[in-house]
């Protein structure tokens, strides 16, 4: 087995040097934690695939994990702000309920989207295929959907009931 050095390796990983395990940004990291490992009995490209899809896995679960966490914090922002002393107080509590259910639909809607397409490194490239990017604007997806869901149903929410006098 050859020992590359980590410039090597990262020299190989950008020069697209056995194409199937690099690419992306997490491979070129992988080849280089591959080269410093130097494990006996596993070549470059074994440890590099392996370590390439942990990143994958951590990237997928780690964008979940923040946008539900912070579809929860946009909703307690909304609900300490924009709704608190409002004119019409049972609007606004209802949309303070509607905040934190459009935050956990958020959540659910990400979590059921990363189990229908799997938690790796082309999870995020298909959900980021939608809109016409790749892995970031994957990632970039599942943070904004609960931000997105808590501010569209709180406010929905609002819009519904502060409108109920005015037939």
């Amino acid at each position: 087995m050859k020992k590359y050095s980590i410039l090597g390796s990262f020299l190989l990983a950008m020069a697209g040097v056995n194409s199937a395990y690099a690419t992306g940004p997490e491979w070129v990291a992988a080849y280089i934690i591959a080269a410093s490992l130097n494990i006996e009995g596993f070549s470059v490209n074994e440890i590099a695939y392996a370590t390439g899809g942990t990143c994958g896995v951590c990237f997928t679960i780690l964008s979940t994990a923040i946008g539900g966490a912070a579809g929860f914090g946009t909703a307690a922002v909304m609900n300490n702000t924009v709704y608190s002393g409002c004119e019409n107080q049972e609007a606004c509590d209802k949309a303070k309920v509607g905040s934190y259910a459009g935050a956990a639909l958020g959540t659910l809607g990400t979590v059921a989207t990363v189990a229908m397409v799997g938690a790796n490194a082309m999870s995020l490239v298909t959900i980021g295929a939608t809109v016409g990017g790749g892995m970031a604007a994957g990632a970039t997806i599942l943070i904004a959907a609960p931000i997105v869901a808590a501010v569209a149903v709180g406010g929905a929410t609002y819009w519904w009931f502060s409108r109920d006098g005015e037939d």
